[in-house]
């Protein structure tokens, strides 16, 4: 089988993975790559059918071999499309098998619940001080689920009671051990739970109970979905407050190994590896102590995730500065600490005249434990299958082909677990390589192009270059060869994070060259360091052997010094550069979430670009006569009639100029974030409230922005959801008072550099440090009350209230209370006032006219006689009363939203921000049951996530949720 079958065969399989996960979210996108695939195969099937038949035309035989060998064709054809067939078929299966398979668990895995489990220790990880144990093989049992049809589980996934296992257990404290049938059990292949301390080594079958700690979901757009990102590394849930002992300690067993394994052999295999594995678990964290050691400050941090891919210790101020000037990936372990690792070793034995069998083996050996050691993450994976694939391919003699070592490690992680395709570290390792073969491996042999012409310009033969011009050549080669990743990388940047760092390609070509250096200076101490406490430990307790290990510690602290003093200046020329780079105008630009058609519209024009009006813009300054074919090199140089060429040479001299302006200024303008629409959107940002409004024409707002119960909620939720968006400003920012749950988040967006023009405050409000925090970043801090105005070209705010007049005191009672009017759409926006501040509105002349004139067909004056006949009242006028949308008051407090106030509005949507579990109780029983009293339709962020409305002039909306599919 060919290499561009098995890439074939991998990107059909993908295709049907794709169709499942994404139909509802992409169905058109997959509906394009499915005419795509198969415009693909008719034509490729079509080109084998015209070569074979021209074959046998030109050899001139005869008529009944020339149609046996096109029947032939039509086989091969059949045998084709039935391949690719299969492979959709295989992959849509799994991963509808497979998400529904996780949906169940979610279904039964409620938050809170306890669960006691039964599992296999088979990765460790610090994560915010706290341990991680990844366990497989795992079996859970809970009486708040049972094994039936109804929901959905095959009997075969539960538990096997042939070991006669199981567990009972009434409270979280203790664990009662019984051999009995099991009942109310599952299966699933991974879990993690969360320790304190480190407990048991990797291998061991642990029993315990926890807590389920459900993972979140992307309750805002642009938001991080945990349960997707471990969904896509196999993990099921996760338990929390978990208590653990080891199976074969707590049970008395005549067998104990019967109940892993009845071959004894295959057993003591796996406790060997099991062993390694905990070996290298120890390795990690000594090396990581050595850094911690000798390195400054959060150098230590740094140089553990970049050599071990260990982020427990890593400050979080490098980590965003590593990620703002766009070098993040040199955080993560991948392909190129493999290439240094292991290329390194396998040329150093090679070197020493070795057979590429031993030399083979013996990288790949050290390779697979440093790839265990740092985690055996998705890029780490990926790289290391492909190494394997290219040594064997040297072992067989066979060429390596990059894309095919590729689709192999694709199809082998995809058939692992399908949901593989949504993490995005996935993504961005497969498609960076992808990137690199394609576009900037070309790139670089149109700039080889280039430095050949150069030299036979000026007479210079290639092996006789100054020693000046190499060092030039290889300079340029590696800027050449940046560019293109950079380029092949910036869509997927800007699609996975909204935001493209403009210096990342200057960076890269600058700091990448250093890694080797880093890699191996950082490894090459740390392992001298634990290598020689390891001989002291070995070696006695001995006077003469405590002494000689005293003087052996001191000459091992000096050598580790040394060694470490090239890492702690590369890692400080790292931070150095990166933080100068932001200093730069334009550091980072917001791109937002790039649709796919204009990513698929980018890789085609850089196709153009790289492979068509590049090496026809090199080509047309050939010498007369002369024609250098840049996409088959090694070939023999065509020769074109001298007149044809100055033909060429005439008509391109001007249009190849147009055709790259063209098409570099079309690409640039891909990255361009379009326009967003009028919208209104409450984000959900926990017990506090964030709403963001646009005009439709450029003109951004956002109102209030903070939480008392998500940490960061400006990092986290806001600033990534504008992003998500491409909202490179806000012009006004309107902040109705200053408690923490409607500021925090604005503060961290200041904070964070992100450009906002003008912040609203009512009058009089106090504005605590967020004012001096604003005038120091050149923010325009402005006060408005009641009557003022801020008008766009297609949005007009108003300030109902607070007024001079009201008198009402404290910063709930005096929160701004905004009327928008879009066209014949209103909204009102009311802060956190209570019941009297709303009276107040209801008396004051000017707020009442403007509600009145906003609700121009609300109730009449007269009370009904009953609630039913209110309700009648307004369902037989021919459009509902009130105004279109309502920002409960307060939350939806029960001391807020008054039925006078509630009935003279008369809105026809109401959106309520609110906290999940808040200890207010918002929105608050009463509230809502006065809203349902009077037929009012109310949506909260606890139950629908971000809710956006989508006004209309003629006073229309559409109200949609993240989470929930409305019907409205």
């Amino acid at each position: 089988m060919s290499g561009r079958s098995i890439c074939r065969m991998a990107i059909y399989y993908l295709l049907g993975i794709v169709s499942i996960l994404y139909w509802d979210s992409h169905r058109g996108y997959i509906i394009a790559a499915w005419l795509a695939c198969m415009i693909f195969m008719w034509w490729h099937i079509h080109s084998k059918l015209k070569k074979g038949v021209n074959f046998q035309s030109d050899l001139k035989f005869g008529l009944n071999m020339q149609s046996r060998m096109s029947h032939g064709f039509v086989g091969s054809a059949r045998f084709i499309v039935g391949i690719n067939v299969v492979c959709v078929l295989v992959g849509a299966f799994t991963a509808y098998r497979t998400q529904a398979q996780y949906n169940i668990y979610d279904e039964l895995l409620t938050d809170g619940m306890y669960v006691t489990f039964q599992g296999e220790i088979y990765k460790k990880e610090v994560k915010s001080n706290s341990l991680i144990y990844y366990m497989q093989d795992v079996y859970l049992q809970s009486d708040h689920f049972l094994l039936d049809d109804s929901n959905g589980l095959d009997n075969s996934n539960g538990l096997d009671n042939s070991n006669g296992l199981d567990i009972h257990n009434e409270s979280s404290d203790s664990i009662e051990l019984s051999i009995s049938n099991g009942a109310n059990e599952i299966s699933c292949s991974k879990i993690i739970i969360c320790l304190d301390s480190d407990i048991y080594p990797i291998g061991t079958i642990c029993i315990g109970r926890g807590q389920v700690k459900a993972f979140s979901t992307s309750r805002n757009d642009g938001n991080f979905d945990e349960r997707q990102y471990y969904n896509s590394l196999g993990i099921a849930t996760r338990l929390e407050k978990c208590t653990l002992e080891d199976l074969f300690s707590s049970i008395e067993f005549e067998n104990c190994e019967s109940l892993v394994c009845d071959n004894e052999e295959i057993f003591f295999f796996h406790r060997f590896f099991c062993d390694i594995k905990e070996f290298l678990w120890d390795l990690r964290c000594d090396i990581s102590q050595v850094y911690a050691e000798y390195l400054p400050g959060e150098e230590a941090g740094i140089m553990s995730t970049i050599a071990l891919g260990d982020k427990g210790n890593l400050d979080s101020e490098a980590k965003e500065l590593f990620q703002m000037s766009g070098i993040a990936h040199l955080l993560s372990v991948s392909g190129l600490h493999i290439s240094v690792v292991a290329m390194s070793l396998y040329n150093f034995l090679r070197r020493r005249r070795l057979g590429f069998v031993t030399s083979g083996v013996a990288s790949v050996a050290v390779l697979g434990l440093y790839a265990n050691m740092v985690g055996m993450g998705l890029p780490v994976r990926r790289a290391f299958i492909m190494y394997v694939i290219y040594i064997v391919g040297m072992m067989l003699g066979e060429a390596y082909d990059s894309l095919t070592a590729l689709a192999i490690a694709g199809m082998i992680m995809m058939i692992e677990n399908p949901l593989v395709v949504m993490n995005v570290g996935f993504v961005f390792s497969f498609s960076a390589v992808i990137g690199v073969v394609t576009y900037a491996s070309q790139l670089k042999k149109v700039y080889e192009a280039w430095w050949l012409k150069l030299l036979e310009k000026r007479n210079i033969r290639k092996q006789e270059q100054p020693r000046m011009y190499k060092v030039i050549h290889r300079v340029l080669g590696a800027l050449a060869f940046s560019v293109g990743v950079t380029l092949a990388t910036i869509p997927i940047l800007g699609h996975m994070y909204y935001e493209i760092p403009v210096y990342s390609m200057i960076l890269n070509f600058l700091l990448l060259p250093l890694m080797p250096a880093l890699l191996g200076f950082g490894l090459l101490g740390g392992l001298v360091d634990w290598f020689i406490g390891w001989l002291i430990t070995f070696s006695g307790t001995s006077l003469t052997t405590i002494v000689a290990a005293g003087a052996t510690t001191f000459v091992s602290s000096v050598l580790v010094r040394i060694i470490m003093l090239p890492t702690h200046l590369i890692l400080y020329l790292y931070e150095m550069v990166a933080d100068l780079s932001l200093k730069l105008p334009g550091a980072r630009q917001i791109v937002g979430c790039i649709p796919i058609w204009k990513m698929a519209a980018y890789y085609l024009l850089l196709y153009v670009l790289i492979y068509r009006v590049l090496p026809q813009f090199l080509e047309r300054k050939r010498k007369s006569g002369e024609n250098w074919n840049l996409k088959v090199q090694g070939k023999k140089k065509a020769r074109l009639d001298s007149k044809l060429w100055l033909k060429i040479k005439t008509r391109s001299d001007s249009k190849l100029w147009l055709e790259l302006i063209a098409v570099s200024i079309t690409m640039g303008g891909l990255l361009i974030p379009a326009q967003v629409d009028i919208e209104i959107d409450m984000l959900d940002c926990g017990q506090g409230d964030a709403i963001y409004i646009s005009d439709g024409c450029g003109v951004n707002c956002f109102v209030d922005g903070g939480s008392t119960s998500i940490k960061n909620v400006g990092k986290y939720r806001m600033l990534p959801f504008l992003k998500y968006r491409g909202v490179r400003r806000i012009d006004y920012w309107f902040i109705s008072h200053t408690d923490e749950d409607h500021i925090s988040g604005l503060r961290e967006a200041i904070e964070d550099g992100y450009d906002i023009r003008h912040i609203l405050f009512s009058e009089g409000m106090e504005l605590k440090d967020l004012g001096e925090l604003a005038e120091a970043h050149g923010i325009d801090v402005q006060f408005i009350s009641q009557g003022d105005q801020v008008v766009t070209e297609s949005v007009t705010f108003t300030c109902l209230y607070p007024s001079s007049e009201s008198g009402f005191e404290g910063p709930n009672e005096n929160s701004m209370v905004l009327l928008m009017e879009y066209g014949d759409f209103q909204a009102i926006l009311t802060g956190d006032i209570g019941a009297d501040q709303e009276a107040w509105i209801m008396n004051d002349n000017y707020a009442r006219e403007k509600l009145l004139s906003a609700c121009e067909n609300t109730y009449d004056d007269q009370e009904s006689n009953s609630c039913e006949d209110e309700i009648s009242a307004r369902m037989e006028k021919p459009k509902f009363a009130g105004i279109e949308l309502l920002k409960m008051p307060h939350h939806g407090s029960k001391y807020s939203n008054s039925r006078e106030f509630l009935k003279l509005i008369a809105p026809h949507y109401s959106i309520i921000s609110a906290g999940e579990k808040n200890r207010y109780g918002h929105p608050a029983k009463d509230a809502i049951a006065r809203m349902d009293e009077l037929g009012l339709a109310h949506y909260c962020t606890i139950d629908y996530g971000q809710i956006s409305v989508i006004p209309d002039k003629s006073g229309d909306c559409r109200v949609k949720s993240i989470l929930r599919t409305l019907n409205n």
